[in-house]
């Protein structure tokens, strides 16, 4: 999912991670934790799920957390809960 508004970034949910795009580049959420976790880090994930809403927590080194939550407007399209009037369409 992208939206041009935010400039070149979007979202692929995959059955196993979540990957931020920005720009030419993609960031698994998986990925960067599992990199942690590799190096010693005390990390977790977990995520929630609706028929109309999507959410998944990261917490990693020192307690930080961040949570990153959807909601389904369309078959092909969600807004991201943190940025008002953002709407992701489905490529």
């Amino acid at each position: 999912m992208d939206d041009t508004s935010l400039g070149e970034m979007g979202w692929r949910f995959t059955s196993n991670d979540f990957i931020i795009i920005q720009a030419s580049s993609e960031l698994s959420q998986r990925g960067m934790l599992q990199d942690l976790l590799d190096n010693g880090g005390d990390v977790s994930a977990s995520d929630n799920s609706t028929d109309e809403t999507y959410s998944v927590s990261l917490n990693s080194i020192g307690g930080q957390s961040i949570t990153y939550s959807f909601t389904q407007i369309s078959s092909d399209e969600i807004t991201w809960d943190t940025v008002t009037n953002s709407i992701y369409r489905k490529q």
